[in-house]
């Protein structure tokens, strides 16, 4: 991986992390979109591993039942 993609890819991660602590809608500044939404933020975008997509799916619905089980069957955290 390039040295732009990999910081591109660690940033991302730690933005969606720093997301699961609030949860995505109290960053919101419009009432019904999220972080993401607001800022046109799509995992596909970034991620090909349809497991890591998956887990940013569920981190940005806060959905703390799927990430643990993404994580557990070894999603690339």
């Amino acid at each position: 991986m390039n040295k732009p993609t990999s910081t591109l890819r660690a940033l991302s991660i730690a933005t969606m992390i720093a997301c699961l602590a609030p949860g995505c809608d109290a960053l919101s500044v419009l009432p019904g979109r999220t972080f993401h939404q607001r800022y046109g933020w799509k995992a596909e975008d970034y991620f090909t591993d349809p497991k890591v997509i998956a887990l940013c799916k569920a981190i940005e619905a806060n959905d703390l039942s799927a990430m643990e089980r993404l994580i557990k069957a070894v999603a690339d955290v």
